[in-house]
């Protein structure tokens, strides 16, 4: 149980982060363009949501789940 608590706070810590830059907006926003196209304009929001929080939190979230398993 504290193992998996500790994971938890080393997640929070990093996802509540204060950017001290824009750039982590300017690249949400450039993949939102990429991911929202004339082609894909029929994607609801949430699926698109979606996409786009695993694009963003994918090393994060691989990194969380390497550690737990050693």
């Amino acid at each position: 149980m504290k193992l998996s608590l500790s994971n938890l706070y080393k997640l929070m810590c990093c996802i509540y982060a204060i950017p001290i830059t824009s750039s982590a907006s300017e690249r949400a926003f450039s993949s939102a363009g990429l991911l929202i196209t004339a082609k894909r304009s029929a994607l609801k929001p949430s699926k698109s949501n979606k996409i786009l929080f695993i694009h963003d939190n994918f090393q994060l979230i691989k990194d969380v789940y390497l550690k737990s398993i050693k």
